[in-house]
């Protein structure tokens, strides 16, 4: 047997190996889930970490679960003028406790909106006092007027 074709065999035999080793993990991990799934059927008040209410996101709340069956939490996003509201509640909350939550989060953010206005840079925008502002706009026609001015001439010549 050549080099080559002694190396080509222990690459399978270690690739056949890593196979092996990947589906034993696929195989504990599904074994490992299924064991979650039926403890939280027998006992779902000891998997309920929402039962307290709603949980502001970055506080313990988990993303979506990946177990089949009726959940126990729901996931609320409310879109505002000032951004998006977020928080999971129980699924025995009522709409009282959802609006409880909604004015309150409001009353929050209305209260750091009368905070003083910062610059803020993202996206290649900054926002800025009204004059500045002005002055950037009539600068900025003065721009869009030079250019259709040179753009007009450069045709000219080249009719």
């Amino acid at each position: 047997m050549s080099n080559k074709a002694a190396e080509l065999k222990a690459l399978r035999r270690q690739d056949d190996t890593e196979r092996r080793r990947i589906l034993s993990q696929l195989a504990e991990d599904k074994a490992e889930r299924e064991q979650r799934r039926q403890a939280a059927v027998q006992d779902p008040a000891a998997q309920d970490p929402a039962a307290q209410g709603p949980t502001p996101p970055g506080k313990g709340a988990a993303g979506p679960s990946s177990t089949a069956g009726p959940s126990t939490t729901t996931a609320l996003l409310v879109r505002t003028a000032e951004g998006a509201l977020r928080a999971s509640f129980s699924a025995d909350s009522t709409l009282l406790d959802v609006r409880a939550w909604v004015d309150e989060s409001c009353r929050v953010t209305a209260a750091s909106a009368m905070s003083p206005p910062r610059p803020v840079v993202g996206g290649g925008r900054v926002l800025v006092s009204t004059e500045q502002t002005e002055a950037l706009r009539a600068g900025r026609e003065f721009f869009e007027q030079q250019t259709a001015r040179m753009r007009e001439e450069a045709r000219s010549v080249l009719d």
